[in-house]
């Protein structure tokens, strides 16, 4: 800092020094640039001599990252809680926006923070929910009366080509090859 006021004085005096005489000389010009040329190598030594400078503690500075990762793990769980709790993937007009609102955060957060600790993208995340559900309620006595495609629309899809298309995403069969598998109870 002191040399940069140094520098700002010696340019301020040559400027007072034409302004009041009107002389500009090379010779002035000269001294002018050799003192700045000197005060720049002065304030780069200066860096070099102050670690501080050219190597800035980064841990402290970036230390907002392991609460940053704290937050996400908070929000990791009161989405996960959502799901799994309050079941909020059955409703079919869910939305990341909406479901970011109920977390408490912006779609775009809730979204990396789905993509970068879940490693799959929001409608990866609520198809797996969905088809989990489907198949728990297939062989829940209480659902005996639903055909397949009454479950689906209970467990949040809008059409029974989304929930067929997910449904063998996720399990390498149609939900009807599904049902005839062996170890399932229920067939249509």
């Amino acid at each position: 800092m002191f040399f940069f006021g140094l520098v700002v004085a010696i340019f301020l005096g040559i400027v007072f020094y034409v302004a009041v005489t009107g002389l500009y000389t090379i010779v002035g010009n000269f001294v002018y640039t050799m003192a700045l040329g000197v005060m720049i190598y002065l304030i780069a030594f200066q860096a070099i001599l102050n670690d501080r400078v050219l190597k800035p503690d980064f841990t402290t500075k970036y230390n907002t990252k392991k609460i940053a990762l704290n937050f996400d793990e908070e929000v990791i769980g009161k989405l996960l809680q959502l799901f799994e709790d309050d079941k909020v993937f059955v409703d079919p007009q869910l939305k990341i926006a909406g479901l970011a609102k109920k977390v408490g955060v912006t779609s775009h957060h809730l979204s990396r923070v789905i993509n970068d600790k879940l490693n799959k993208n929001f409608n990866e995340l609520m198809n797996q929910y969905r088809i989990n559900e489907f198949k728990a309620r297939v062989n829940d006595q209480k659902y005996a009366s639903y055909s397949i495609l009454g479950i689906a629309y209970d467990v949040g899809y809008n059409s029974k080509s989304s929930f067929n298309e997910a449904f063998k995403k996720q399990n390498g069969l149609t939900p009807s090859e599904y049902l005839r598998s062996p170890g399932q109870k229920r067939a249509f």
